[in-house]
């Protein structure tokens, strides 16, 4: 069948030579496809590369685990790529493409292209430049779709700068090059081309609060990160900056630059401590590729690669968040890798690890070797797991402050009187509600004195913060205590509490520490009666000390969209 007429449309054809045209014709395919019909699946070895001529295609993730698909994009755009990803070992689609419309496609061999794009490297600057400006787009999309999350690393820093005109240093080009073939970006450069880069590369010193690289801004070259530790924001269409990653393996590319001109910087970098960074300035790299064209060849192929781990990140964060499961998400991660991922990864646990909160930090402790210690497939999906994993990460921590509570309220002396014990637990618990996005209003209509009842309906406690022995925490009154009463009378309020269950061994003699007042039920609580009478000379007694004291009338606790309850 003759395609020279669809050849001769494509963008990247319209210099080519005679030659490349025809070899061109003589690979192509058409591809038709009706609404409805599948192009790939997800993990299928990746034979062909495919350009839209017409039509439309779905790109989804199809999850084993749950046995849903997630739709993540659409491709309408005339000539756009698709499954360019078989361009990155394992040489896999990295999702499936299905048809929403009646669709034509020109696709051809991979391994055929590839051979060609090696033998005209004029033809490869055009083809694989105009592959990497189209992919583009697609990550583009899934970001502006990223809903804002809390980060505690946007938090870092009070004030940002530019950072205009730094002092570049020099360091030698041994080190400079040793460092350059340790990094994944570098993994296919020879020593002689990472050399030729190496003598244009210089040091900067940034500060905490430095912007290394500026949204929207021409590029002016590639970054690595030496130490230290960065952030990545990029703000969608809807003018939401989202924090997209946080940085601190040495050797991650930060910010990257093409030969052209024109392109501008996809996201912000700002330096969230004081970091070191290895610079190579845009000019330096394009009289580099002028002089070795197959490094030039090379280049194009890591940057494919780089937007495509973004890709697969950010799609891994979009998932988690319309599925309301980062871990699921972090599964589907390890999954898409498996077939380049060592069989002995420790990886391989890191799902089953964070089912259980009691397990959750082992996970983290697994994914923090590999990102500074793993093979460099490791490190990069270790990385990418972090970046999905923020949410749960800040919850892990919250979970590990509460452990910390329990044991270090058992271990105090036992003389240490219960006044004592409540602020210390109190201050604590400041500490530990510091790793939660949480909004506080009313707190001028507080009573004036501290001597006063507290009423609140008490909430249904989760079972992600139930501790390995089984104690669980009334997490609304400690932190009606600690974050509001404290806060405004500086006391550390007392608590009505029931007594504990036969099972729960634990509870009295924790809560005895705080001088709570104990009560067996509500409903033992009949006037006339020893406890009535002894509940109310308690609670007389903290008032006029004027202590806070903090009463669930309701005696139970119930979901939130449940209460108040009884």
């Amino acid at each position: 069948m003759d395609l020279s007429n669809y050849v001769s449309d494509l963008p990247f054809t319209q210099n080519a030579p005679q030659h490349v045209i025809q070899t061109l014709n003589e690979l192509a395919q058409l591809k038709e496809l009706n609404a409805g019909d599948m192009l790939a699946q997800q993990f299928e070895v990746g034979h062909s590369l495919y350009f839209l001529v017409s039509g439309e295609i779905s790109i989804s993730i199809p999850l084993q685990e749950s046995g849903k698909s997630y739709h993540v994009g659409l491709i309408n755009q005339s000539f756009a790529p698709i499954g360019w990803s078989a361009f990155r070992q394992p040489s896999r689609y990295a999702t499936s493409f299905q048809a929403t419309k009646a669709s034509q496609l020109i696709s051809w061999p991979i391994s055929s292209l590839q051979k060609l794009l090696e033998q005209e490297t004029d033809f490869a600057d055009q083809f694989l430049s105009f592959v990497y400006r189209e992919s583009l787009p697609v990550l583009t999309s899934i970001q502006n779709q990223t809903r804002p999350f809390f980060a505690n690393e946007s938090l870092a820093f009070e004030e940002t700068r530019p950072l205009i005109n730094p002092v570049i240093q020099k360091q030698s080009i041994k080190q400079t090059t040793a460092f350059l073939s340790d990094t994944a970006f570098c993994e296919s450069f020879t020593q002689v081309e990472l050399q030729a880069i190496a003598k244009q590369a210089g040091v900067i010193l940034a500060h905490q609060g430095d912007i290394l690289s500026q949204q929207d801004q021409a590029e002016d070259g590639l970054y690595f990160l030496v130490q230290g530790k960065a952030v990545v924001s990029y703000q969608t269409e809807s003018g939401d900056i989202i924090t997209t990653r946080t940085i601190s393996r040495p050797g991650t590319v930060l910010a990257w630059c093409t030969t052209d001109e024109q392109q501008r910087n996809r996201a912000t970098i700002i330096s969230s401590r004081d970091s070191t960074v290895l610079f190579i300035p845009r000019l330096s790299l394009v009289n580099i590729f002028a002089d070795m064209p197959k490094l030039a060849l090379k280049y194009w192929y890591r940057l494919i690669w780089l937007v495509g781990t973004h890709l697969v990140s950010a799609r891994m964060r979009y998932l988690s968040q319309i599925a309301g499961d980062e871990v699921l998400a972090v599964n589907s991660m390890i999954e898409q890798n498996a077939a380049v991922l060592p069989v002995s990864s420790p990886l391989y646990k890191v799902g089953s690890l964070l089912k259980n909160a009691v397990t959750t930090d082992e996970a983290f402790g697994v994914l923090y070797r590999c990102l500074h210690y793993g093979t460099r497939i490791e490190r990069t999906v270790a990385g990418m797991s972090l970046d999905i994993l923020k949410d749960l990460q800040r919850e892990n921590a919250f979970y590990r402050k509460l452990a910390n509570i329990y044991d270090s309220v058992n271990a105090l002396p036992d003389e240490q009187s219960s006044i004592d014990v409540r602020r210390f637990g109190t201050e604590q618990f400041r500490q530990a509600f510091k790793q939660v996005p949480y909004i506080i209003k009313g707190m001028e209509n507080l009573p004036k004195k501290p001597g006063s009842l507290f009423f609140y309906n008490h909430l249904l406690g989760s079972s992600s913060t139930q501790l390995a022995n089984g104690f669980r925490y009334s997490l609304d009154a400690q932190f009606i205590s600690s974050m509001v009463i404290y806060k405004q009378y500086g006391v550390a309020a007392q608590r009505v509490v029931r007594r504990s269950k036969e099972f729960e061994f634990w509870r009295d003699a924790y809560y005895e520490r705080f001088g709570n007042v104990f009560v067996d039920s509500w409903s033992a609580l009949t006037s006339g009666t020893e406890a009535h009478d002894q509940f109310i000379a308690d609670g007389q007694t903290t008032l006029k000390a004027k202590t806070p004291l903090l009463i669930s009338p309701e005696g139970k606790s119930f979901a939130t969209d449940q209460s108040p309850g009884e």
